[in-house]
């Protein structure tokens, strides 16, 4: 049984040096469980397969926050910018504008990174 759970926060201990992704204090938060052995983490918007006992919890006094400066809505396009300078753009194709829609798929953008995000969306909408 994996150590970690989905949306667990983790942090790269001494072994995350021995693996070429990730180094020790890495921190990122888990999307996936894989098997006993492996999760993939999401780390600043992009997604790692990383082996789980190179990892432990990460317990932090500073909870984290998704702190909005601004948000533009221009159909066709939803563009959130960051407290932490950054900026997330999000648009929509082949179906009408939704303001809340494009604001949540940002949200997600930013703490998933669009990679796993279409992943995971591919992997359950074409399901059905």
């Amino acid at each position: 049984m994996n150590k970690f759970k989905v949306g667990d926060i983790v942090i790269g201990n001494e072994k995350a040096n021995e693996y070429g992704i990730t180094v020790k204090g890495t921190i990122g938060a888990v999307t996936e469980i894989i098997d006993d052995r492996q999760i993939v983490i999401c780390v600043d918007g992009d997604s790692y397969t990383v082996l789980a006992d190179r990892f432990d919890k990460y317990v932090s006094t500073n909870p984290i926050s998704l702190e909005i400066k601004r948000v533009i809505f221009n159909d066709p396009a939803t563009i959130v910018l960051w407290q932490d300078g950054t900026k997330t753009v999000v648009k929509v194709h082949d179906e009408p504008f939704d303001a809340e829609k494009g604001l949540a798929m940002a949200i997600l953008k930013k703490l998933c990174g669009k990679a796993q995000l279409q992943k995971e969306f591919k992997k359950w909408i074409t399901q059905n």
